[in-house]
């Protein structure tokens, strides 16, 4: 999840400014792409898997890669809406 300066420097950059931002993770599982994108997705993995198994300090967003590139994932969380649901009722109420 992006911090606070992230998404300062986003709005900044987007010109949204007072404007919602919010960041909701989804899924991967390769075997529901198809075509080139599934291609796409195989040559990255065959580039950053050796890379990721060979690095010893691995952090832990680098630990969970590695293990969604392998094993795919799923990463939506109920819980993540409540930012958006809580500046949707603040919106409502102006």
């Amino acid at each position: 999840m992006p911090d606070q300066k992230t998404a300062d420097e986003l709005r900044k950059k987007h010109r949204i400014e007072g404007i919602g931002l919010f960041y909701l993770q989804g899924g991967f599982d390769i075997s529901r792409l198809s075509g080139i994108y599934k291609f796409m997705m195989n040559q990255m993995i065959r580039m950053m898997e050796p890379a990721l198994l060979k690095k010893e300090d691995k952090t832990e967003a680098e630990e969970e890669y590695l293990k969604m590139i392998k094993e795919g994932g799923d990463f939506v969380n109920e819980e993540n809406l409540r930012p958006v649901i809580e500046w949707y009722e603040r919106c409502q109420s102006l």
